[in-house]
């Protein structure tokens, strides 16, 4: 009797990363369908669990070590058709954010939540937009 291992789906992970009421945000060099500014975030590694990717993807992106403070959503996103999950979490201490990954990323910015909402030109879900504008 063989238990075929679970095949790995890899899953984009978003950092709503928050302080002081901002958020903060990566735009994009080269735009991806439409979307030029997102959160940080990218594509879990296998093995690796969605907070573990999460924080990495905010330390390769933008510098910051970051804790969790919780998983937000998790959706089929209605542009890309790819599976994403929403963290919103803390800079770990007083960090600058920078720019990681200077090829993929033209710039790194704090935005209030009107701003964040106005620089996303892709669908935002209700609950991820509702959370933005409790801040």
């Amino acid at each position: 009797f063989h238990v075929a291992e679970e095949a790995f789906t890899p899953k984009v992970v978003l950092a709503l990363i928050v302080k002081n009421g901002k958020f903060l945000l990566i735009r994009r060099r080269v735009k991806l369908l439409k979307l030029e500014w997102a959160f940080p975030g990218g594509v879990s590694h296998q093995g690796e669990d969605d907070e573990e990717a999460v924080i990495r993807e905010a330390k390769e992106e933008v510098g910051l070590g970051v804790k969790v403070v919780r998983k937000l959503l998790e959706r089929k996103h209605s542009d890309t058709f790819v599976q994403v999950a929403y963290f919103h979490c803390r800079p770990l201490k007083n960090q600058r954010p920078k720019i990681g990954e200077a090829y993929e990323i033209a710039a790194v910015e704090w935005a209030l939540p009107n701003e964040v909402l106005g620089k996303f030109t892709s669908d935002v879900a209700p609950e991820i937009k509702k959370f933005i504008l409790s801040h």
